[in-house]
């Protein structure tokens, strides 16, 4: 899960796609557009419709959910939370999900 603050789902397009080792053209042409065209989408300067940013999530295997995260503290460290894991490496994620994991299994009646 990523969570994006600025709106910019072609960085999430990029992200997702470089971590796969998907190419550029690969996922243009599975999706019907241009290399040049999936690049100005993952920069920024061009923003399709819903329905492209589907198909494109679609062939990287994710999904886009849209969340209304209160604006409290813990709404900010599940945000930051999402932020580390999606740039974090496999390897990374697992680490620190595991350290969670362990950490709520340890903190026994603190809530």
């Amino acid at each position: 899960m990523m969570n994006v603050r600025d709106t910019n789902i072609g960085k999430i397009v990029r992200v997702l796609r470089e971590n796969r080792g998907i190419t550029r053209l690969s996922l243009a042409e599975a999706v019907g557009i241009s290399e040049s065209y999936l690049k100005k989408i993952e920069t920024g300067v061009r923003q399709p419709g819903v329905h492209l940013y589907q198909k494109m999530l679609e062939e990287l295997e994710a999904v886009l959910v849209i969340v209304d995260i209160d604006r409290t503290v813990k709404g900010s460290y599940i945000a930051k939370a999402q932020e580390m894991l999606m740039e974090s490496s496999e390897a990374q994620a697992e680490f620190m999900i595991k350290m969670m994991e362990y950490m709520l299994q340890n903190m026994g009646s603190m809530k």
